[in-house]
């Protein structure tokens, strides 16, 4: 009985967790960014130093750091923006631009996506095609510099203690009900060990009592009563012999 309540609780324990990441936030498409579909944030912004370009940064720091990402940019000469639409030219497309580490924690994922495409003039005669020409236009080192000191700046080291804290406070509160349950599967059993033995104790000491019938043991309890009751019936008997046998001469 005791392993299948343990096993139980570590069932039930993990279930919100993996609820939450097979079921609530599927494995997005790569190169498209779905907010509504991931557990981690999504933070948009612009710079007018590479203005044909939209950048993001993605962290699963949700609880303090996001809100730290967000005041930070605009100070860094950032401008934030909504979320894309739903539309496949918006939030497709993206490309990684680099993955900034703070502290040993990943701090975030930086993204960035061509916002305008500007078509280019047609040539008075066609030029041979060069590998540069093939080659997408990519953000100056310079923004990503500004990206990169920005979430460097900040830390997500509270929300990292806030998780440590929550699978610690996890892991005691399950200990707890397990050490709980135990004792008291222990408790039951050792009652009815318990009981199973004083019936086993009392029906060895108990006394055997003869088998008697209410006359015999009235005739314990009150053996003059009915002393007195056997002559007067051996008397009437004797006195009705006697009739009976002058009757018969």
């Amino acid at each position: 009985m005791r392993p299948f309540i343990v096993s139980d609780i570590l069932l039930l324990s993990s279930l919100p967790f993996s609820l939450g990441q097979f079921l609530f936030h599927p494995q997005e498409i790569p190169g498209c960014q779905y907010p509504s579909l991931t557990s981690s944030a999504y933070i948009y912004f612009t710079t007018p130093d590479d203005p044909n370009f939209a950048f993001s940064i993605k962290t699963s720091w949700t609880i303090t750091y996001e809100k730290m990402l967000r005041k930070a940019l605009p100070v860094g000469g950032f401008t934030l923006v909504d979320e894309p639409l739903i539309d496949r030219s918006e939030i497709c497309d993206w490309k990684s631009l680099d993955s900034v580490v703070v502290g040993g924690i990943r701090g975030g994922d930086i993204n960035y996506h061509l916002a305008i495409k500007t078509p280019k003039p047609a040539p008075a005669h066609p030029p041979l095609d060069t590998p540069r020409d093939n080659t997408p236009p990519t953000p100056s080192r310079t923004t990503l510099v500004r990206i990169r000191n920005v979430i460097l700046s900040t830390s997500p080291v509270c929300d990292f203690a806030l998780m440590i804290m929550s699978v610690i406070s996890t892991i005691l509160g399950i200990s707890f009900i397990t050490c709980m349950l135990i004792h008291i599967v222990r408790r039951i059993n050792h009652q009815n060990k318990s009981r199973v033995q004083d019936i086993e104790l009392s029906s060895i000491n108990a006394p055997v009592t003869p088998n008697r019938s209410v006359s015999d043991l009235d005739v314990l309890r009150f053996p003059e009563q009915h002393r007195a009751k056997d002559y007067r019936h051996w008397n009437s008997s004797a006195e009705t012999a006697t009739l009976t046998y002058a009757l018969r001469a």
